[in-house]
């Protein structure tokens, strides 16, 4: 399996981001590389795509590539940049390349936007240009410059888990309140909460340097399986979170199988030890109408909890508030 801190970045970056945005192949951006070996390669004329990072209250929350796209920065949720401020226009402000240069426009907005402290209708913006758009500073960077690599190693840190490569709490919350403020109305949200059984067993049967080694493990296949739509984090010691947009009850039971399948079968190995494992997993799904996503967390914390009380080793998916339905696997 491919490490984690070899990701796209677009993982990171869509924390904020609606789902809607999809970075293509060409703004597709990578964490800061270890080796030469890794830089991001040149675009057609030799120079670095430009990238921009999104900055709230002085706090890095995006970093989004703008070599090829249109994103529209605003109120509506609809906006790949949304900027949850009431001088904002809901459609302030686009940004896009024109004649291969990015270029900034103003939409029209009641409180216009601002560049490098001149307010702008339209303007070409250059590396280490500033835009201003309500309480919310873009900052304009090369892809593989220095203060490219320094902002991504920050933002990594704030929002990753360090031990395990997935988002941390901090990064699941951010992602789960974008998404739920992107989504349609008629839409549903997923939550999976897994938790390893018998952890403490493995600690104290084959070491804590085992017990770390079982955690990446499971991290790891955590992240392949998870699809487009979904989103993994460590929560913590040996617990997980999977939060899905877009999300159907059978799609939400399928990936729980597949999780829980994939653990039992494919052991850890430490210290040319083979040390089986499993989880147990709590589901629920919500209705995207739903103005608070706690619920949806009760829920699946309480399947959890239920799966574990069960026998451990199988999963349990809810609906809202209604009772257990389907997905229970008998071990």
């Amino acid at each position: 399996m491919r490490k984690l801190e070899d990701r796209s970045i677009s993982d990171l970056a869509a924390l904020l981001n609606p789902r809607r945005y999809q970075p293509t192949a060409s703004s597709s951006m990578r964490l800061p590389p270890t080796s030469r070996a890794d830089e991001q390669s040149p675009g057609a004329d030799g120079i670095a795509p430009m990238a921009v990072l999104v900055y709230e209250q002085g706090q890095m929350i995006a970093a989004v590539g703008i070599e090829s796209d249109q994103i529209e920065i605003g109120r509506s949720p609809v906006c790949g940049i949304r900027v949850r401020d009431p001088s904002v226009s809901r459609r302030h402000c686009v940004l896009m390349t024109v004649d291969g240069n990015p270029t900034l426009l103003d939409l029209c907005s009641a409180n216009g936007t601002v560049v490098d402290g001149r307010r702008v209708e339209s303007v070409v913006v250059t590396e280490g240009a500033t835009a201003t758009v309500g309480r919310v500073v873009l900052k304009f960077v090369r892809v593989g410059s220095p203060e490219w690599h320094v902002h991504c190693v920050q933002f990594r840190q704030i929002y990753t888990d360090e031990h395990t490569g997935l988002l941390n709490r901090r990064g699941l919350r951010m992602r789960t309140e974008a998404w739920h403020a992107s989504a349609s109305a008629d839409e549903f949200l997923g939550l999976l909460m897994l938790d390893i059984d018998h952890f403490k067993a493995v600690n104290d049967g084959f070491g804590h340097l085992a017990g770390d080694a079982v955690i990446e493990h499971v991290a790891s296949m955590i992240h392949e399986l998870v699809p487009a739509n979904g989103c993994a984090a460590r929560l913590g010691g040996e617990e997980f979170a999977v939060f899905f947009t877009d999300c159907s009850l059978e799609q939400l039971e399928h990936v729980a199988e597949q999780l829980r399948s994939a653990v039992e079968l494919n052991p850890a190995i430490a210290d040319g030890n083979r040390i089986p494992a499993t989880i147990s997993i709590g589901g629920s799904l919500l209705s995207a109408s739903e103005e608070a996503l706690r619920p949806m967390f009760v829920e699946a914390d309480s399947a959890l909890y239920e799966a574990k009380a069960a026998g451990r080793n199988r999963c349990s998916i809810r609906r809202q508030s209604a009772r257990p339905v389907a997905a229970e696997v008998a071990v």
